[in-house]
Formats: structure tokens, C-alpha cells, sequence
């Protein structure tokens, strides 16, 4: 037998109604610390995650106030930087060649009057394919100076203390030293769709670029360890590499750029 909680009336212990008054009879409920258990098979909650590009950003912002720390990092995170600042250079520079020729072309125009509007409109597309032309030339050219430098600073860093290096740590310790380059050649790209007057300036960033980068290569080649041979003859191991790779990437360019430069005069025969 039960009491009913709303009239205090005798009821069966399996009723559900009391006979008295109707009211329903509560069940037996479980304390309330074994209700908080969990429940085997039930899904517990899972914190949300932070997701890769947050994770990177991160990354990118702590470097920036930390260069040398050590920072959590992802395997993709140094080639990802380095591939954006060589794309973020390569569209400055066919900016400027874009902007340059086609003012150049206009001041000739604007100079010789009344000219065939055919040889004008072949001279703009003649040019534009080879400024295509020469953007890829551009890109890869940096792309093998930087596997250039690289490539030394590893041979540098392996002579000097002898020991097995990760290639994708030691591009991310590379990238994480160099990251004020993402900034640096993303204003050299927006100076450049401003306008092409500020080729000069743009042209002194891209030296500091460059310094920060060959900084950035030759820090952890000369870094702390256990030497086993002396760090001069692996400093100018990697030095090596960095005069091939910039020599590499200036004749590619140079090439390229004559190609247009000849595009132009034979354009120019046409008004």
C-alpha cells in the first residue's frame, strides 16, 4: 500500500490514479546523482573544434609577434606561406608590366595622333599573351631560386652538425621566421593595382623581402647544436646557394623580360 501525496488516502502500490481523488500517482524517481550519471551508449558532447584555417591564422599572427618561438605547427603551414608570397609577387609583377605597357602604348598613341586602331588592338594583345608568358616564367623562376636556397640552407645545416634533417620542419621554421613576407608582398600587390607609379617603392620591398628572407634561411642553418664541423665553411655553403638561386632566377626573368621588351618594338613598328 501507498498514500496518495494529494489526499493521504491508502492505495494499491502498482496504482497509477488514486481511487480517492483521481490524482496521478508519480513514479519512483531516481536520485537525482544517478540520474547525472551517464548512460552507457549515450553520445557525450564534444567541444567544437577550432578548424585549419583558424589554427593557421593563429599561427601566422604569433609568429609575427614571436619569430624565433616555438610555435605548434602543421606540416603544411611553411610551404602554404611560401607559396602564397611567391603568387602574391608574381601577380605584382604582372601588374606592373600590365600597367607599364599599356601606358607606354597609350604615350605613344597619345604622341603619333591618329593611328590604325587594328595595329593598336594587335599591339595590346600581341603584348598581353607575352606579360602571361612572362608572369609564369616569373613564378617559377622564384620558385627555383627559393628550392635553391632551401635546398643549400639544408646542406649547410647538415654539414655543420651532421644530423638527419626534416625537410617540412625546417621549411616551417623557414616560413615562421619570414611569415612578415606574406605581409610585405601582399602591400606590394596592393600598391601595385593602385597604380604603377610605385614601381620604386614597390621595387625597394621587394629588397627588404628578399633580406628577410635570406635571413630567415640562414638562421637555422647557424643555429645551436652539437657542431661537427665548423659553421663559416656551412654558412658559405648556404651563401653558395642563395648566389645560384638568385643567379637561376635572374637570367629566367631576364629572359622573359626581353621577350616582351621585344614583343613591344615590333608592336611599336606597326603605328
Amino acid at each position: 500500500m501507498k498514500k496518495c501525496p494529494n489526499c493521504g488516502a491508502e492505495v494499491e502500490a502498482d496504482s497509477k490514479f488514486c481511487t480517492n481523488c483521481g490524482a496521478q500517482l508519480q513514479e519512483n524517481v531516481a536520485p537525482e546523482s544517478a540520474s547525472a550519471q551517464p548512460q552507457p551508449g549515450a553520445q557525450r558532447a564534444v567541444p567544437a573544434q577550432p578548424n585549419g584555417f583558424t589554427l593557421y591564422w593563429k599561427w601566422l599572427v604569433d609568429s609575427w609577434k614571436r619569430p624565433t618561438a616555438k610555435l605548434d605547427t602543421e606540416k603544411w603551414y611553411g610551404i602554404t606561406n611560401i607559396l602564397v608570397v611567391i603568387l602574391l609577387i608574381t601577380l605584382t609583377c604582372w601588374r606592373l608590366l600590365s600597367g607599364i605597357v599599356t601606358k607606354s602604348i597609350n604615350s605613344m598613341s597619345g604622341s603619333m595622333g591618329d593611328i590604325s586602331e587594328t595595329a593598336e588592338h594587335y599591339a595590346n594583345n600581341a603584348l598581353g599573351g607575352s606579360i602571361a608568358n612572362i608572369s609564369i616564367s616569373i613564378f617559377f623562376a622564384i620558385l627555383i631560386g627559393v628550392a635553391c636556397f632551401i635546398g643549400f640552407g639544408i646542406l649547410g645545416r647538415k654539414f655543420i652538425y651532421g644530423e638527419q634533417i626534416d625537410v617540412l620542419a625546417y621549411i616551417n621554421s623557414i616560413a615562421q621566421y619570414s611569415n612578415y613576407n606574406v605581409a610585405i608582398s601582399l602591400l606590394m600587390f596592393l600598391l601595385a593595382l593602385i597604380s604603377v607609379d610605385s614601381v620604386k617603392f614597390i621595387g625597394f620591398l621587394f629588397v627588404i623581402l628578399y633580406y628577410v628572407f635570406l635571413t630567415a634561411v640562414l638562421v637555422p642553418v647557424i643555429g645551436n647544436g652539437k657542431e661537427k664541423n665548423d659553421k663559416v665553411w656551412g654558412t658559405l655553403i648556404t651563401f653558395l646557394g642563395l648566389v645560384i638561386g638568385s643567379l637561376i632566377a635572374y637570367f629566367i626573368a631576364k629572359s622573359a623580360i626581353m621577350t616582351v621588351v621585344n614583343q613591344l618594338l615590333s608592336s611599336l613598328k606597326l603605328f
